[in-house]
């Protein structure tokens, strides 16, 4: 890897933790310029903007997301197995996050709403992936108990859990649906 790609990488994961707990709106290019030991012209010369450097925050984030994702993932076993799979992979999103800070498809997905359509979609186009990754790993049959079900029920757990610095509504919904696999598969 070339140095100047190097120096991009760093850039694009110091700002990635800043934009993750700070937000992208909440975080000025003086923040990006203490936090790399870098001046100004020099983060322009990999980025041209505030925006293009958060969407490579969030391209590097999604990529751990789902390297995290194959690492407690195994397409052998029950379909339990692969269900309870998910849900460790869910809950070690809280227990180690990914990047300091929120879980960033939330962090980002939220700010990117209102202030950038582009990041928008690729934080949508994030979460569609997951879904369906789910749905295939888990083969949909029907059930109550769906990758549609399962995955709405852990994220938006997951929110909660990290806006509100509350674990307890991330651990109750997989202690639910732990239950529920149980019951009925």
């Amino acid at each position: 890897m070339s140095k100047g790609n190097q120096t991009r990488e760093r850039i694009t994961e110091l700002s990635a933790e800043l934009f993750n707990t700070q937000g992208i709106e909440g975080t000025t290019i003086a923040d990006i310029m203490e936090r790399t030991g870098m001046e100004k012209g020099g983060i322009y010369n990999h980025f041209n903007s505030k925006e293009e450097l958060g969407q490579a925050a969030f391209d590097l984030c999604f990529l751990r997301i789902l390297q995290r994702f194959k690492e407690y993932f195994s397409p052998e076993g029950s379909q339990e197995q692969k269900m309870l799979s998910i849900i460790r992979f869910y809950e070690s999103l809280w227990e180690n996050p990914i990047i300091e800070g929120n879980y960033p498809l939330i962090a980002l997905g939220i700010f990117a709403e209102k202030n950038d359509p582009e990041l928008f979609e690729k934080v949508k186009q994030a979460f569609s992936k997951l879904e369906y990754i789910i749905s295939v790993i888990l083969q949909e049959k029907e059930s109550e108990l769906n990758a549609e079900f399962l995955f709405a029920s852990i994220n938006g757990s997951l929110f909660l859990s990290f806006y509100l610095d509350d674990a307890h509504y991330l651990y109750n919904t997989t202690r639910i649906l732990k239950e529920l696999i149980k019951k009925t598969i």
